[in-house]
């Protein structure tokens, strides 16, 4: 039986969710605030009625794609965008294919383009990363 139709923008709020199985369904679309799900290891959304991913799912970089694909799977829906073929390369093949599908314009996610984290040395003190995304 296919139930549910829609997901509330209030998810957001689930900021420890690991696993969120929506397979066998009836969504038309999975809202924006899903992105925002940081901690999101594992999503079956297959089966449903997605026509396009929210435009930075790929901030879902947590999902274990690897060799285990199924542990997001995305099957049997009739994607266009990004193409299947796309998402199964993983959350930076869908982010890289949203990038240039919205022109480039991420400044909503990113303050700057090469990303920065923090690490720690092991004479404890923090230190800067500059990661290029290359």
């Amino acid at each position: 039986m296919r139930c549910v139709q829609a997901l509330p923008e209030e998810i957001s709020q689930l900021q420890e969710l690991q696993t969120l199985l929506l397979f066998i369904n009836d969504l038309p679309k999975l809202p924006e605030a899903l992105c925002q799900l940081t901690e999101l290891r594992c999503l079956w959304v297959g089966k449903n009625r997605l026509r396009a991913l929210p435009r930075h799912f790929g901030q879902l970089v947590n999902l274990d794609w690897g060799h285990r694909y199924t542990s997001s799977a995305l099957d049997d829906n009739p994607l266009i965008h990004p193409p299947l073929e796309i998402c199964r390369m993983g959350p930076q093949a869908i982010d890289r294919y949203m990038t240039s599908l919205h022109g480039g314009d991420t400044a909503d996610r990113h303050k700057d383009d090469s990303r920065s984290r923090t690490n720690s040395r092991k004479d404890g003190k923090a230190e800067m990363i500059r990661d290029n995304g290359t």
